[in-house]
This record gives C-alpha cells, structure tokens and sequence, in this order.
C-alpha cells in the first residue's frame, strides 16, 4: 500500500487552498525531492532550489528582516500577502533541534501568522522519521498551550503546516 504523499500535518490553523497548493508543489517535485533526501551530504539549500521557481510563482520571496538592533534573520521564503513564513529542512531538523529555531523565526517576525516546515518523511538510512518526530515536538506544545485561551491569546502565530517529503 503505497503511502500519501506528501505527508501532511496541520499544528493550530492554515488557510486550506494554500494548504493544497503546496501538497501539489511537492507532490510535483516527488522524484527529486526523495532521491536528495536519500543523498549523503545534501544541504536545504538543494531542497529549496528545486522547490524554488513554484514557490515563487506562489508568491514567496526571501527576505531577510531584523528582530532588533543586533540581530537579523532569514526564512527561506516568506508570502506577505498570506502572512507565511516557510522553512525547509534536510537533516538537522530533529538532531540539532532546528525545528524550534524555525518557530522562533516565525514567532518573532510580526509579518508572520502562518509557518511552513517542509521536512523529510524519513533519513538517508532510514532509522530516523523527522516527519514524524517533527509532528510529535510541536504537537506536545500544542497540547500543553490547549485551553489556556490567555497564552494563545499572546502568541501571533495562527498555525503550523508540517510537509513531509
């Protein structure tokens, strides 16, 4: 049974037609994406190439903002007409804990209401499921911030769509 693909799944909200607009942009890339994911020594960067032109075409753009005086950040793509910051992964998601430095980009950036984490479904050799992982971390803290409608209240991010690759 083959699985879906790409792997889905939505933390708080996300605006459902753009929600399929970049399931069909992956899905698009589905050969390339999951022969880099199974490559040693293959960077984001080589992720988000191929995935570039049609994200562009969607409206993203790189932009690098400032959170203060001393500090400056960059996403990998931001929509700013659809208030979304995107980010995409390939093998440090899990181990080096990017994932949360990927929420704090969005949490920070007062453009931002929406994030996108576009990470593999599994590693190279297979014994790691970042997907999975990555949907279980922001899980736990969505479950633990559920029903405190005081702390939702101060936190500017709507939603958070995890994509499998």
């Amino acid at each position: 049974m083959e699985q879906i693909y790409p792997r889905c799944k939505i933390i708080g909200e996300f605006p459902e037609k753009h929600l399929k607009l970049l399931e069909i942009l992956v899905r698009k890339r589905k050969a390339e994406l999951t022969s880099l994911r199974d490559t040693k020594g293959v960077q984001s960067d080589s992720i988000l190439r191929i995935l570039w032109p049609d994200l562009e075409k969607a409206g993203y753009k790189k932009k690098r903002w400032s959170a203060s005086s001393d500090s400056s950040f960059e996403m990998d793509g931001t929509n700013q007409e659809l208030k979304i910051g995107l980010e995409i992964e390939k093998g440090r998601v899990i181990l080096g804990n990017q994932i949360f430095l990927d929420l704090y980009k969005f949490l920070i950036n007062p453009n931002i209401e929406y994030g996108v984490l576009i990470v593999p479904v599994s590693s190279r050799e297979g014994g790691e499921k970042p997907f999975n992982k990555t949907t279980i971390k922001l899980g736990l803290m969505e479950s633990k911030i559920e029903g405190h409608q005081s702390l939702l209240s101060q936190i500017p991010l709507k939603g958070v769509l995890i994509i499998g690759y």
